[in-house]
């Protein structure tokens, strides 16, 4: 199989799944989100634009970032 980009080896090495993308998780991933507000949050191990966070990790986000998506979406 060859390596896709956004993808990580996963489950006994015989499916390609996208995993969480926080420093020492392994979770599927659950959620896509922007890169500049979870940098505020969480450590990661690549610089991306996007971002695969997990159920867990995504709840996490969530409350920390309230405020900053509040005032983006007032923005519009």
């Amino acid at each position: 199989m060859e390596k896709r980009k956004h993808y990580k080896y996963y489950l006994n090495h015989t499916l390609w799944k996208k995993i969480c993308d926080v420093a020492g998780c392994n979770e599927k991933s659950f959620q896509t989100v922007p890169a500049d507000l979870a940098r505020k949050v969480f450590s990661f191990k690549e610089d991306k634009t996007k971002y695969h966070l997990c159920k867990a990790h995504y709840k996490e986000y969530k409350k920390n970032t309230k405020k900053e998506r509040e005032t983006q979406r007032m923005d519009w």
